[in-house]
């Protein structure tokens, strides 16, 4: 009885105290939702204004970063190399604008890849009268008709915004058969203050602008407006009317503003990056609907705070217990960010494993960097430095030299003579690519080590026997290789390919035997081997004495003389009926030839070379090397001449130009071919003697025949016909860099005198 007596007590006590405790803690809750019942109105209009609010910011960050990402592609455009080349090329296009206009639909046609919301890119090129997209390059008017011709623009409408200048990016609506689109353009580079060179045109659906704003409607009774500056709708969910802007402004600072009648609320945001605005129509019937539901929460909270009452005490219990903080805390004294101290443990833990993922990445990422560095500096050692490389520090750069015969493959990089001036991405990305090809190709075959030495690529290739069958299929995959570099690339990179050596000792005697015979590289691109022109060199002789008596003839300007030694050491029977022996000959004449020039005084003689295309016959590969010297003998005595002579050659083409500066054809390279000289070469005469250059002797003169029709009252077109350009806009161009004005201000103010 004692015992049950004891018990009993014990028993009550512990529920009682469970009891009351449990009534204490729900006062506070119960309490706390009695203030919220009261005040329920009042939170869910505020509620309201948080959701709705956080709906249009999330609403207005997306089209704002949509807006941003349009922009960059403007920018991206404009800062392009091959864009920014061919803004400023002019009619006519030689081989390399070409080239460049291929690179630059290349690199629109990456711009839109990179950006897959942006319908296409296409840039108007206002020089060349002409617009290039990714998808090729046609005339303007070509181009308005395959993309505007049924559009909401007409066609003088839309070259005049092409032409005019746009500093900043402008949207223009175009309404096509297909839908409407939006037109985001900028000016690429100006002439001045209301003509454009050329204009960048991002094209994006409105479609994509309309979808987006859908995703955040997630309610049928919520309908989003973009609107323009002036109030208009650019575009929309809804097919009512925008709201008037004074709703519009009365939402502006957070605030429901309310239609007539009461039926519809607005909400209000201005965008950060343009002028727009982004407008949120709620129905009233939304609002009472989501008050109803708060109300009915709100009972339902009362009766879920009760039942959380009883977990509250293991809440406190666990407040202060975190079983990771002893782990993490020898770090939170050494970190930067204080604030992650008033973090959880959790999510410190999460922060400092990331940090040490990517202090390891980048670790990693630096000594892969070191060993390719090392590695590069090891192979150049091996291939130029004549100490060579040791087994023990060429297995320390990653090298291995395992084949028991090496030879080495050199292949020229054709962008380096090519590439615009500046830019090294086409010259770098070809080197890659030479090197990977050649990779692929040849690796299943020969052990291999690339590097890229300036202005080529040198492969180290190993093999295991010496035979005609190893060479043979060494050229065939060089041969792919320059096949897979054409077809890609649109270039012919050269390759050349020293003898085959036994073992690794003789590397850099191999490197220097290509670098020999890529010398003798041929237009056809074919792989010159150092073995066949080490043979076509034995089989001829060409003394010191000879080389010395041309480059002395060559000094002298005496033609004559120096064609009958060129017929002395050039004799078309003998060794020379071998192609590659004459070929071989005909480098070391045409050396010599340029040597005496530069004896002379002429330094710059580029345009004066010997090219295996030249080569056929001996009597044509005799007449080739005469005619070279009979130009170069010429140029000494016109060097050597009186200043009176070159002037009297200034004359000479001063008057061609006046009689013929109505042809449209008439450029330097005309006047060069109608005298008999380089048009490199002539024009460097003339603007030493003159102080002009030529072409712009040529504008000057077409500029001042203008002048005096615009005075005869012809119009510009006629002019632009009589003084010897194909359109009215090169005409106007050229005139205003001249002149300082266009011709109609010419014409007005000269009327007004």
């Amino acid at each position: 009885m004692k015992l049950d007596s004891i018990k009993l007590p014990r028993q009550k006590s512990v529920r009682g105290g469970w009891f009351l405790s449990y009534i204490l803690v729900l006062i506070v809750p119960l309490l706390l939702c009695l203030l919220l019942y009261n005040y329920s109105a009042g939170i869910i209009t505020a509620e309201s204004k948080r959701i709705y609010g956080s709906a249009l910011d999330q609403a207005r960050i997306d089209l704002d970063s949509y807006l941003t990402e349009i922009e960059q592609t403007l920018s991206r455009t404009m800062q392009d190399q091959t864009v920014q080349r061919m803004v400023t090329t002019k009619k006519p296009l030689d081989g390399y604008d070409q080239l460049a206009l291929v690179n630059t639909q290349s690199a629109l046609l990456t711009i839109e890849t990179g950006h897959p919301n942006v319908s296409n890119v296409w840039v108007s090129l206002n020089n060349l009268d002409s617009v290039i997209s990714s998808r090729g390059y046609l005339d303007q008017h070509l181009f308005y008709l395959s993309r505007f011709k049924n559009s909401s623009m007409s066609e003088d409408a839309w070259r005049e915004l092409l032409h005019e200048c746009h500093p900043r990016w402008e949207m223009v609506q175009v309404e096509n058969e297909g839908g409407t689109d939006f037109l985001f353009i900028r000016s690429a580079l100006t002439s001045g203050l209301s003509y454009a060179d050329a204009t960048v045109v991002v094209t994006v659906k409105k479609d994509l602008f309309v979808k987006r704003l859908q995703q955040f409607c997630w309610d049928p009774e919520l309908d989003f407006y973009v609107l323009a500056a002036d109030g208009t709708a650019i575009c929309k969910t809804a097919a009512g009317d925008p709201p008037a802007m004074d709703i519009v402004q009365a939402a502006a600072d957070g605030s429901f503003a309310f239609g007539s009648g009461g039926q519809q609320a607005y909400l209000t945001r201005a965008s950060s990056v343009t002028d727009w605005k982004y407008v949120l129509n709620i129905s009233n019937k939304l609002l009472m609907k989501n008050t109803r539901m708060t109300q009915l929460f709100t009972w339902g909270g009362m009766v879920l705070c009760m039942m959380l009452g009883l977990g509250l005490s293991a809440g406190l219990t666990k407040k202060n217990y975190q079983p990771l903080g002893a782990l993490v805390s020898p770090y939170d004294g050494t970190d930067e960010a204080p604030n992650l101290i008033e973090k959880n443990e959790f999510e410190r833990l999460e922060y400092y494993s990331q940090k040490s993922r990517r202090e390891r990445s980048d670790q990693q990422h630096e000594l892969w960097k070191s060993q390719q560095t090392l590695r590069r500096y090891y192979l150049k050692s091996l291939l130029e430095s004549p100490l060579g490389l040791s087994q023990e520090t060429a297995e320390r750069g990653g090298i291995r030299f395992d084949a028991l015969f090496y030879t080495v493959v050199v292949f020229k990089n054709p962008m380096a003579d090519s590439a615009p001036e500046g830019d090294g991405s086409l010259f770098a990305a070809l080197q890659i690519a030479i090197m990977n090809i050649f990779q692929e190709i040849a690796e299943p075959h020969f052990a291999l080590e690339l590097t890229a030495l300036g202005e080529t690529c040198v492969a180290i290739v190993g093999m295991q026997e010496n035979t005609l069958a190893q060479d043979e299929q060494l050229l065939a995959d060089i041969r792919e290789t320059q096949q897979q570099i054409r077809a890609h690339f649109r270039v012919n990179p050269g390759a050349a390919v020293g003898e085959t050596h036994a073992g690794a000792a003789d590397i850099r005697a191999a490197y220097q035997e290509a670098l020999e015979a890529l010398s003798y590289l041929r237009d056809d691109g074919e792989p010159v081997a150092y073995r066949g022109i080490h043979d076509a060199r034995m089989a001829y002789t060409f003394p010191l004495e000879t080389e010395r008596k041309l480059m002395d003839l060559i000094s002298l300007g005496s033609e004559e003389n120096t064609a009958a030694l060129i017929r002395q050491a050039f004799p078309l029977d003998g060794a020379v009926q071998d192609p590659n022996v004459a070929r071989c000959l005909a480098y070391d004449i045409t050396a010599a030839l340029i040597k005496g020039a530069a004896m002379a005084g002429l330094d710059d003689q580029k345009d004066i070379r010997f090219s295996p295309g030249d080569a056929g016959s001996p009597e044509e590969l005799q007449a080739h090397l005469i005619k070279i010297s009979a130009t170069l003998c010429g140029r000494v005595r016109l060097l050597k001449g009186s200043t009176s002579t070159t002037r009297a050659l200034c004359d000479r083409v001063e008057q061609y130009i006046r009689e013929n500066y109505a042809d449209p054809d008439l450029n330097i390279s005309r006047v060069g071919q109608h005298f008999d000289m380089t048009p490199t070469y002539l024009s460097a005469q003339f603007k030493k003697e003159t102080g002009v250059a030529l072409l712009a002797y040529i504008s000057n003169v077409r500029v001042e025949a203008a002048k005096q029709l615009l005075t005869q009252g012809l119009s510009v077109a006629k002019i632009a016909e009589q003084t010897g350009y194909r359109d009215s806009g090169s005409l106007i161009r050229v005139f205003k860099k001249v002149t300082g004005m266009t011709p109609g201000q010419y014409k007005a103010a000269h009327s007004e005198e």
